[in-house]
C-alpha cells in the first residue's frame, strides 16, 4: 500500500519532493495520509448527500464551498501529518543533515489538496444518486 500511495502522491514520479518524499516513503507515512484523505472525502459527502440532504443546501456554490473547505482542511492535516512523521523518523534514525525544505511540505499539502478536490468531485458524481434533494449537484 505504501508503494501505491507514494506513487499516487508523487504523481507517478513526475513530482518528486526529494528527501521529503524519500523519508515519507521510508517511514511509511503515505498510507496514513491517504486514509485521512479518504475520510475527508467520504464523511462530508455522506453528510451532504444522505444525512442532511436539505433543499437549502442544494446549490452548486454551497457544494463547492464544502469541497474547498474539506480539501483545505485535508491538505493542512496531511501536510502536518507528513511533516511530523518525517521529523519523528529522522529523530529515530538519528539523521541530522537533510536537504528537506519547508516548501516540500507546502507542496505536499497542495498535492493533497488537489487530489482531495478531484476525488471529492468524482465521489460526488457517485453520491448524488443517493440523494433526493441534491441529486443535481454538482450538475
Amino acid at each position: 500500500m505504501n508503494e501505491f500511495c507514494a506513487n499516487f502522491y508523487e504523481l507517478w514520479h513526475y513530482y518528486d519532493l526529494g528527501d521529503f518524499s524519500r523519508y515519507m516513503y521510508e517511514s511509511g507515512a503515505y498510507p496514513a495520509v491517504f486514509y485521512v484523505m479518504l475520510a475527508f472525502i467520504v464523511v462530508p459527502l455522506v453528510l451532504y448527500y444522505v444525512v442532511i440532504d436539505h433543499i437549502q443546501l442544494a446549490r452548486w456554490w454551497k457544494w463547492l464551498v464544502m469541497v474547498f473547505v474539506c480539501s483545505l482542511a485535508c491538505a493542512i492535516v496531511g501536510a502536518l501529518m507528513g511533516n511530523a512523521t518525517v521529523d519523528q523518523y529522522l529523530i529515530e534514525k538519528n539523521i541530522h543533515h537533510t536537504s528537506i525544505v519547508d516548501t516540500a511540505v507546502v507542496s505536499f499539502g497542495l498535492i493533497v489538496f488537489a487530489w482531495t478536490a478531484v476525488l471529492s468531485f468524482v465521489a460526488s458524481l457517485l453520491f448524488q444518486h443517493l440523494s433526493v434533494k441534491s441529486r443535481r449537484i454538482p450538475f
